[in-house]
């Protein structure tokens, strides 16, 4: 095979040694989410199939890119939609990037309907609108916050971080958690997006730890891994000089 002439299969088959290689040797962990990116439809199906093909170490896929309202009314947004669809008949886990643009609370309600996410990457705008707020409360949606990327692109953003939506969240004990969001690009690290939320949202310890007990327990590892993990972060916690959860 010529020099960097390789299929999605050859990266994943490479993953896959890798992933064993560094649980064999350093005990860690690791599982994959495939990403779907918004105006190349024409992939989705291709990604849906490999997140099958691949079920040992691909634990669910994902939609990012621009929101486009999430509406995907055109014949190649479309595909995005069925590539969905064969996920969810297949059992694989889904999450979406909505809720962050000024395509608002709406591309979140849509991206619920198209897609029937058990995650949502962002979700802030969903402050704007009360009974969506409470709709993914009551369902226990998944938010994934990233505020320093939040901060870099304006995604929500204003004069007053006390009234930011990732606290409102944390206080309404909604089930999120922290995220970096491409720390490549916007040179940041699960630390500094803690820092952010000390100093800018005034979060405390506890709730950046819950926040982390969340994710546990909303990630997408096969249920008795999900309960290896909450069980170990409950008893590290447990050790901390804080109130217990």
């Amino acid at each position: 095979m010529p020099t960097g002439d390789l299929t999605p299969e050859d990266v994943l088959d490479h993953l896959r040694k890798i992933i064993k290689l560094g649980e064999e040797k350093f005990g860690v962990k690791a599982r994959l989410i495939l990403c779907n990116v918004v105006g190349f439809g024409e992939y989705a199906l291709r990604v849906a199939h490999l997140c099958k093909q691949y079920s040992d170490i691909v634990v669910g896929i994902d939609i990012a890119g621009y929101e486009n309202g999430h509406v995907y009314e055109t014949d190649k947004e479309r595909l995005m939609v069925t590539a969905m669809e064969y996920c969810k008949e297949n059992g694989i886990n889904r999450t979406v990037h909505a809720g962050e643009t000024p395509a608002g609370a709406s591309s979140v309600r849509n991206a619920l309907q198209l897609f029937q996410p058990q995650r949502i990457g962002h979700g802030y705008h969903i402050v704007n609108d009360e009974q969506l707020f409470e709709r993914v409360k009551r369902e226990d949606i998944h938010i994934e916050m990233c505020p320093c990327s939040c901060y870099k692109i304006g995604g929500y953003w204003n004069s007053e971080p006390h009234n930011h939506p990732i606290k409102k969240f944390v206080e309404h004990e909604m089930n999120c958690s922290i995220s970096t969001d491409d720390p490549g690009v916007f040179t940041n690290s699960l630390t500094s997006n803690y820092q952010l939320c000390v100093n800018e949202f005034q979060l405390t310890t506890k709730q950046l730890m819950q926040t982390n007990l969340n994710a546990a327990r909303s990630s997408f590892l096969p249920e008795n891994e999900r309960k290896e993990l909450v069980k170990y972060l409950e008893e590290e916690y447990a050790k901390v000089q804080i109130d217990a959860f």
